[in-house]
Order: structure tokens, then sequence, then C-alpha cells
């Protein structure tokens, strides 16, 4: 139990860098593809973890969709915030991410496709 409670102060103020990120670094660890209508996000590093704001342009072009399986098992985010402008959440988009205690879904999207948050057991 004191373990426990050492690993979450040292979390707690960023001590272990596994579990933070910058911000500014986010988007190196995204994969995408461009598209007639914009940016999809189709992978990302699984390493990823805590919050992350997935960016609303990447090269000036917006960012219209979360693709299929693209954050699958990205098992240590806690947080996700989705920028204005997105359309689809692709299926199996966040499958997995076990730690996911948080999204942030705009207005703007118009289709969440099958499974896109589904953790099955």
């Amino acid at each position: 139990k004191i373990i426990s409670v050492i690993l979450a102060v040292l979390l707690a103020v960023g001590v272990l860098p596994f579990y933070t990120f910058a911000q500014d670094d986010v988007e190196s660890y995204l994969t995408y593809s461009v598209t007639a209508d914009g940016i999809t996000i189709t992978d990302c590093d699984t390493s990823l973890a805590g919050t992350i704001t997935v960016p609303a342009t990447i090269n000036g072009k917006p960012v219209t969709a979360i693709g299929n399986n693209a954050f699958y098992e990205c098992k240590n985010l806690t947080t996700v915030i989705l920028p204005t402008g997105l359309l689809t959440i692709g299926t199996n988009a966040f499958a997995y991410c076990t730690s996911l205690v948080r999204i942030n879904i705009p207005a703007s999207v118009t289709s969440v496709e099958n499974n896109a948050f589904c953790i099955y057991k």
C-alpha cells in the first residue's frame, strides 16, 4: 500500500516522465493521412499517456477525422481533447484505452462508428 501511495505522489508531481508529455510533442506521436476534406489521424505511438489534445490543424489543414483503430491500445491515455471541426470518430478508434476516463467530443462530430470506445472483457 505504501508503494501505491508513493507511486501516486510521483505521478501527481510529474516525476515519472513516462506519464508526462509536452503538448507541443503530441503531433510527433501521431500518424495521419491527407484527404480532400483535411487530415485523418490513422495511428499513434501507444506510449502516449496522460492528457493529450489532438491538434486542430496539421500542416495548415484541419483535422477532420480520427480513423479506425487510431488510438487502439493507448492504455495510458487518461484524457483526450478532440478539436472543434472534427467530423468523424472511426471504428475502434479508442478501443482498449483502458485508462481513458474523459474525452471531450466537440459538437462538430457527426459520426461515431461502431466500438469507438470499446473495452472487451
